[in-house]
């Protein structure tokens, strides 16, 4: 089959799909603390879900309670329909390869021995807690691929735990973004990065402009007033708004073009003052700042020689982006 007739896995889309795990209502306390509050997700087999977030945002809480080292303390967990509580888990592995010592693991040859341990006996599921956390960054991001291709090949469901924002993006067929206990966001990589839905995840994920303003609706455009100086923004969305509410603008760096000439048939071009340039070799991100005192950041593939570019600092330019490149967001 080629790649363009391979069909899209979604399970989470089909109402007839039955998850592998449940979690319904479950609340996990401990003392006064919530470390996990009327959590309900579903996880499907055959998926690679990853739980995202900050240091204490329940993701390690959740797992050790898929692994039965922890019961809720409301709800249920269920595996293939089963509550595991009462049951001992062996369709079920954890392993914190991370958490191993230096002489255990010494890179990624340790990490795939490690793995293929955990598979021999054909687990239904994997929990893996930071498992490539000890490896520098070109090894593990070597091994992320590695993962996704002997996941695809068993067909065991993993679920990872991670706070690498990159990790999650690279390996996930979905990712959950966490926060104090919370599940905000349970979506694709490529819809938590372009569709986030508040501004906690738009923050979170990946390297963002975040404008706050006021909304007024104008037939299929919502333009946004954001300080003295500087025209509105026009931007598009599914959600309503009405005159005057507060919103925010979220727009990835990346969409949004720097010139030195004001550009043509574009709704949104706003003149500024370039701060601050950080080349990273294949792309250059430009801090610009606005005649509201707005700094926002834009980047440009560098398809020039380093000589021959033409915006340095200090320098007068123009950004711009489309009316659909931003993210509308209430509050």
């Amino acid at each position: 089959m080629t790649e363009a007739l391979r069909p899209v896995f979604a399970p989470w889309n089909d109402p007839d799909e039955k998850p592998l795990i449940q979690f319904k209502n479950v609340t996990k306390r401990f003392g006064d603390f919530t470390a996990i509050d009327d959590l309900t997700i579903d996880i499907f087999e055959r998926e690679f879900f990853a739980l995202l977030g900050p240091s204490g945002c329940g993701k390690t809480t959740l797992m050790r309670m898929l692994a039965g080292f922890e019961t809720p303390t409301e709800g249920t967990i269920l595996l293939s329909g089963q509550d595991i509580a009462p049951i001992p888990l062996r369709l079920t592995r954890l392993e914190r390869f991370a958490k191993r010592k230096p002489h255990q693991i010494s890179g990624g040859q340790r990490q795939r021995v490690a793995l293929a341990r955990s598979l021999a006996k054909a687990p239904k599921l994997l929990l893996l807690d930071e498992p490539l956390g000890a490896l520098d960054k070109k090894l593990r991001q070597d091994t992320q691929f590695e993962l996704m291709d002997i996941q695809e090949k068993t067909g065991t469901t993993f679920v990872i735990v991670t706070h690498d924002q990159e990790e999650a993006m690279t390996v996930a067929s979905r990712i959950a973004v966490m926060d104090e206990g919370r599940m905000i966001q349970v979506d694709t990589p490529a819809r938590i990065y372009e569709a986030p839905n508040t501004v906690y995840v738009a923050d979170f994920i990946g390297d963002v402009n975040i404008i706050e303003g006021r909304a007024t609706p104008s037939g299929e455009h919502v333009q946004i007033a954001w300080g003295e100086g500087v025209s509105d923004i026009t931007g598009t969305t599914d959600t309503s708004f009405e005159k005057g509410d507060k919103v925010h603008f979220a727009i990835r760096p990346e969409k949004v073009s720097v010139n030195v000439e004001k550009p043509d048939d574009t709704p949104n071009a706003f003149q500024g003052k370039v701060l601050d340039i950080a080349y990273l070799g294949n792309l250059s991100t430009y801090h610009v700042e606005m005649p509201n005192g707005q700094i926002i950041k834009a980047q440009s593939a560098n398809t020039r020689r380093l000589s021959r570019r033409a915006i340095t600092w200090d320098d007068t330019v123009w950004i711009s982006f489309t009316a659909t490149a931003g993210v509308l967001l209430k509050g």
